[in-house]
């Protein structure tokens, strides 16, 4: 799923706008997303590692479509659909 932008408001990452599952140009070495989801929020590994979390999900962001496995990517994934993911 390659350019998914959520206002925020969504229940369902699938529910963000995207470009159609089968047109996409992801860069699987450079813009798969990856999220760790935890009590009160999320962060990006990348981010500073002494933060506290607790009860944490973390890795790529993948959903299953006609049977097969596929990432979620994007350059400009956003902080609302990052708290879309985690909820």
């Amino acid at each position: 799923m390659d350019d998914v932008n959520c206002e925020g408001t969504e229940n369902f990452i699938g529910d963000c706008s995207h470009l159609p599952l089968e047109e996409h140009n992801c860069n699987p070495e450079t813009e798969c997303i990856q999220l760790i989801c935890a009590a009160g929020g999320y962060r990006r590994p990348e981010d500073d590692e002494t933060m506290a979390i607790s009860h944490s999900i973390d890795g790529t962001i993948n959903f299953v479509y006609g049977g097969v496995q596929k990432s979620i990517c994007g350059r400009r994934f956003s902080d609302f659909s990052a708290n879309v993911v985690c909820r």
